[in-house]
């Protein structure tokens, strides 16, 4: 087989690999030049991989963590309390008293919205993995 039929045939070999987990390719090519003319070899394979005893289970528990969210609290009404004003104010003889100018009331007063960065605890489960690498 000449060089011109075999090159297209190893690069569509190595585009239609499968490449995952489970189904690991060994791939590769190559070219040697001896007494004999030029060889060309190519290496097409696949394996697939089951856990066995062997193979050493790494767990990483799962753990909280606390993550920034960003919340818009909407405005409202708050009541405020005004106290009593008073006025020192002195008599024919000089002595001094107070005097009520403005009672003790409470207001409503608008306040408006605003972001508001909240703090949540966010659960991330654990991970089991093995050490083969599959």
């Amino acid at each position: 087989m000449s060089m011109r039929r075999i090159l297209p045939l190893l690069v569509l070999a190595l585009l239609l690999a499968p490449a995952t987990a489970e189904a690991r390719g060994r791939l590769g090519a190559g070219i040697s030049i001896g007494k004999g003319g030029v060889r060309l070899s190519a290496i097409l394979g696949f394996r697939t991989h089951r856990h066995t005893s062997c193979c050493a289970v790494i767990t990483r528990p799962g753990y909280w963590r606390l993550e920034a969210v960003t919340v818009f609290q909407p405005g409202h009404y708050e009541t405020i309390h005004v106290p009593a004003r008073f006025e020192t104010r002195y008599d024919s003889c000089g002595n001094p008293f107070q005097v009520l100018v403005e009672p003790a009331c409470t207001r409503q007063i608008w306040v408006e919205g605003r972001p508001v960065i909240e703090r949540q605890r966010v659960w991330v489960a654990p991970v089991t993995e093995y050490a083969c690498g599959y």
